[in-house]
């Protein structure tokens, strides 16, 4: 542990957290909530990369990155733990719960490192039980500050451990490429998923119905 390790404390009323976690029809509508939360983050006249590897088996990890927005710092770390916060349209806080629900969906571990854009510290926590709070109390976190991995970039990196939800990589990718094609065709988003980028195809006309009625 550092000793430059900062405090946090989580905000939330612990008796949403298990609704929260059901929010989800699907492993790849969970997956939309993170790579939204990227999308709400850029900076002027920059592209964002969202790169998601990992093992999609029960029990696997994914690590999803986001890099080129505004990143976070300790204080937006501090808001990432604020559940329910109203949306700001920054950063992994934009729904208040979407994002951490989504983990919450998924697997049972998260760990998290994220820099600023304009900072050279990055910092760093992890949970293996993300969401279980024993006796219903608000959970701590140590915050361990290490370097920026590259400095002058935002970056954050979340890996999500212990997989409840099998997850196809490839249709992960194709759920994705339609998902995202507007902005993968203007270039302000660049999408990998295991190492092949995800390029943009029209919605599947027995989708179209279902995802203008969820606009």
């Amino acid at each position: 542990m550092s000793a430059m390790a900062l405090e946090i404390m989580e905000r939330v009323d612990v008796r949403l957290l298990a609704n929260l976690s059901y929010n989800f029809r699907s492993p790849y509508e969970a997956g939309f909530e993170l790579v939204d939360n990227g999308l709400a983050s850029p900076l002027p006249g920059k592209s964002v990369r969202v790169t998601i590897t990992g093992h999609g088996r029960l029990g696997g990890t994914l690590k999803v990155v986001t890099r080129g927005g505004i990143g976070m710092g300790a204080a937006e770390l501090r808001e990432f733990l604020h559940w329910g916060k109203a949306s700001l349209g920054l950063g992994l806080h934009r729904y208040g719960q979407g994002g951490k629900a989504a983990v919450g969906y998924l697997g049972t571990g998260l760990r998290v490192r994220a820099n600023r854009h304009d900072e050279d510290s990055a910092y760093q926590f992890e949970d293996l039980d993300w969401m279980s709070r024993p006796d219903g109390k608000l959970k701590k976190f140590l915050l361990d500050e290490v370097g920026a991995p590259v400095p002058g970039v935002g970056i954050v990196q979340l890996e999500i451990m212990g997989l409840k939800k099998s997850v196809s990589m490839r249709r992960l990718e194709r759920e994705l490429s339609w998902r995202y094609a507007p902005a993968l065709r203007k270039g302000t988003l660049e999408l990998f998923v295991a190492g092949r980028r995800v390029v943009p195809i029209p919605l599947p006309a027995e989708r179209r119905n279902h995802f203008y009625q969820t606009l």
